[in-house]
């Protein structure tokens, strides 16, 4: 790495620290809503994998329990499940931003949601992350030295394993 490069690393950070630090302090003030669940799909917003399974059991089972959304950046999904009558919001814009500051909870089924400001608006959310199989895999977030990391980072709670979210979807 090069001296220049190292500079404006430096001085991206510098910039960004005020942006992170209000980020956080929202993130703690804002009060949380003890039943608004996100659920956070893979690649940014496709309604696949496990997540879809479990989004469409609370669909069918918890809807009147729950206030709950799919969180994506695809807009052709947000526009599609939302023609269906299903709870969807696009990010970023500025109601999911409030959502993901309100919410208690935060389904994810990878790392990936740590991306888009995503995790620092839902600092202080339980993040639960959700995939098939058994224990025997390595799930990004299970790692000791990025857990190790992310546990300086905040209150995260790491992570929940489902083998058959529901077995009759």
């Amino acid at each position: 790495m090069s001296v220049a490069s190292s500079v404006g690393i430096l001085i991206l950070l510098l910039l960004l620290s005020p942006c992170i630090a209000l980020l956080r302090a929202l993130a703690r003030l804002v009060p949380k809503k003890k039943d608004l669940i996100l659920l956070i799909p893979r690649f940014g917003g496709g309604l696949n994998g496990n997540l879809k399974y479990f989004y469409l059991y609370l669909t069918a089972h918890h809807a009147q329990d729950y206030e709950f959304y799919l969180l994506t950046h695809w807009r052709a999904t947000a526009q599609l499940l939302s023609e269906h009558g299903l709870p969807v919001l696009l990010h970023p814009i500025p109601r999911s931003i409030v959502k993901l500051l309100r919410a208690s909870s935060v389904v994810v089924e990878s790392a990936d949601w740590w991306h888009w400001l995503r995790s620092l608006l839902a600092l202080h959310a339980t993040a639960f992350q959700i995939w098939h199989g058994n224990g025997i895999k390595r799930v990004p977030l299970t790692n000791k030295d990025i857990a190790a990391t992310l546990r300086g980072l905040g209150p995260f709670h790491w992570l929940l394993y489902w083998c058959n979210v529901h077995p009759d979807l």
